[in-house]
């Protein structure tokens, strides 16, 4: 009888074991992420279609008709006019300024052929809904971090965290901050508070959709300056689209 229920007891103990091997494997705690690899794949892809460019170019010059009346030639394509969504002529737009010699909007091709492929690729995921896509982001060495859009693959945020890169107007990470906004004040419009009608120090708005940050304290979590002092210097140098309206 002793025996008998041993066995019994081993049965069922086979079977709950079974059962759970069987219920770990069926469950998948996976979320589809963007892997590292694909940015190799993205990049010689553009590098391929920027090779056809030229044969394409010939062939649209070729199918060109004159503006009559006023009228667009038939292959007119892409307007603003064309583009109902607000973020899409925004993510379309290419910044006239850059940092270390990449603009936004830029593809990941020409950052590589820029700054060459010695970077370090991390994952940024939006999971507040901020930027609308997540983000791959190319931190090099030298000092200079770009973001991709993983659904737009252009370039939608540059930062510059060492002296090595500078602005069009020569700032760089380390000169006075005082001295850098006497500079920039009088070039661009200041950018104002979502939250108040004050003025953010160090921010400002060189293009439409494109905001310019000169960050004081890059360890305080957040991009907006507090107090500043004759003894403050530029820690980081921000440029990116315009998430904050």
């Amino acid at each position: 009888m002793g025996k008998k229920y041993s066995v019994k007891n081993h049965l069922m103990g086979l079977l709950i074991f079974l059962f759970i091997v069987l219920a770990i494997g069926c469950t998948d705690n996976s979320r589809p992420t963007y892997e590292e690899s694909d940015s190799k794949e993205i990049v010689n892809e553009e590098i391929n279609q920027d090779e056809n460019t030229d044969i394409d170019l010939v062939v649209d010059e070729e199918n060109k008709t004159d503006k009559e009346d006023g009228e667009e030639g038939i292959n007119e394509v892409n307007s603003e006019a064309d583009i109902e969504n607000e973020d899409e002529i925004r993510l379309r737009q290419s910044s006239k300024i850059a940092l270390g010699g990449i603009h936004l909007g830029d593809s990941m091709s020409r950052v590589v052929e820029i700054l060459g492929l010695g970077f370090d690729e991390t994952i940024i995921h939006d999971d507040a809904d901020y930027i609308g896509e997540d983000l791959i982001e190319w931190t090099y060495k030298e000092g200079i971090t770009v973001s991709f859009g993983v659904k737009s693959k252009s370039v939608l945020k540059i930062v510059l965290s060492s002296s090595a890169f500078e602005t069009e107007m020569g700032a760089k990470v380390g000169d006075n901050a005082t001295e850098v906004f006497g500079i920039y004040d009088d070039l661009y419009d200041k950018m104002i508070s979502r939250h108040s009608d004050d003025i953010l120090i160090g921010w400002y708005i060189p293009e439409e959709y494109i905001v310019l940050i000169f960050d004081t304290d890059k360890n305080n979590y957040t991009r907006v300056n507090g107090k500043i002092s004759m003894d403050s210097n530029v820690e980081e140098i921000v440029l990116q689209y315009n998430w904050f309206d």
